[in-house]
């Protein structure tokens, strides 16, 4: 659609230009004018690209949903060091540490938050470190959630 388009805007301005000659700046304002429709449609690829190359959050992915997730894990008392990331537009990966209780088991703990982090988000990997939680752990500057912007 866009490009029958372009040829349109192209061929009335040529047409104008052989009619009027003197209407020559017909010829690059309308080039100019169909490079910013172009531009226009290819600003979300531009923007996927970036997000990719930058291994930004995937697009339909927040923090918070996934941390909650982790949280409603049985076992799971807190989360941190949660990083998301896309390496291409389909491929997401996730790491986080689990603090889980002691009378948990680390390998269901384990097996539960991959399968949720797939089903619900559709990460391709995930990398999981299990660890016993601490009561230190909630006082810890580093396991905090990074600030919302």
């Amino acid at each position: 659609m866009g490009t029958g388009l372009r040829s349109l805007g192209v061929l009335a301005a040529s047409i104008l230009i052989y009619f009027k000659p003197q209407y020559k700046a017909a010829d690059p304002i309308s080039t100019f004018l169909f490079s910013i429709c172009a531009l226009g449609s290819t600003a979300p690829t531009l923007r996927d690209v970036l997000r990719v190359l930058m291994e930004g959050t995937p697009r339909n992915v927040g923090f918070e949903p996934v941390r909650d997730t982790l949280l409603s894990v049985p076992g799971v008392r807190a989360t941190h060091e949660l990083h998301l990331w896309s390496l291409t537009l389909t491929y997401h990966v996730a790491s986080a540490h689990l603090a889980i209780d002691s009378t948990a088991d680390p390998e269901a703990v384990l097996a539960e938050a991959t399968s949720r982090l797939h089903s619900r988000f559709g990460f391709s990997s995930s990398t999981l470190q299990v660890e016993q939680y601490q009561p230190e752990m909630a006082q810890c500057l580093r396991c905090r959630e990074p600030p919302q912007a």
